[in-house]
């Protein structure tokens, strides 16, 4: 267990003085100062470019799905109004069948008392 907590209090005190050095050695790493910070600039400004860029496309595509929400909620209302009137329009024709069907009955009934009634005359 002594061998242990060595290892383990070495590989505490290695890995801060790995960390640090790489830590202390980033901003001195590069060609000039000024010339990577010329390129961090510009690197910075086109990141800068493409967030505006993903805003507009962002702004561009709520705007089209909102246009198409609208779009589709008056072409339901559209259609549902149009289902109404030609329901309406088919209970209308259903009740005017109806209509025409019992007077063609009541038709055909007093056709056939006329032939009834022309036999017997006949006769």
């Amino acid at each position: 267990t002594a061998t242990g907590a060595d290892s383990q209090s070495s590989e505490t005190s290695d890995s801060p003085a790995v960390d640090y050095p790489q830590q202390r050695r980033r901003p001195s790493v590069g060609p000039t100062p000024n010339g990577a910070s010329d390129r961090e600039r510009r690197l910075e400004l086109e990141l800068n470019q493409r967030v505006k860029e993903l805003s507009e496309l962002s702004a561009k595509y709520s705007r089209r799905k909102q246009r198409h929400r609208e779009m589709v909620s008056r072409l339901r209302q559209y259609v549902l109004k149009e289902n109404r009137e030609l329901n309406s329009l088919l209970h209308s024709l259903n009740v005017k069948y109806r209509a025409s069907e019992e007077e063609l009955q009541k038709h055909q009934k007093y056709c056939r008392i006329q032939e009834i009634t022309a036999i017997n005359d006949i006769q």
